[in-house]
């Protein structure tokens, strides 16, 4: 992350990226946690979560069709 405000300070770029959002995602009786910035992108990285954690249902896990994986959005209780 440093590196790339470094490099943005030598091009004078100013970019601001939205915080991640965190995702409960659910397959079956496995549920994970992941970070990223759309609920499409939290299957992704749930997929590769799962597969670790399970890898004898590697198969399983990466032709389960998206609707059956059940993603929600962890809020964020922290105060504004």
């Amino acid at each position: 992350m440093a590196a790339i405000v470094e490099e943005n300070r030598k091009n004078n770029v100013m970019t601001s990226r939205p915080t991640q959002k965190e995702y409960r995602v659910k397959l079956g009786l496995q549920e994970v946690s992941v970070a990223c910035d759309t609920p499409v992108e939290a299957i992704r990285l749930a997929r590769i979560k799962l597969s670790d954690d399970n890898p004898r249902l590697f198969d399983v896990i990466q032709v389960a069709d998206e609707a059956r994986f059940q993603v929600r959005e962890i809020e964020d209780d922290s105060p504004s």
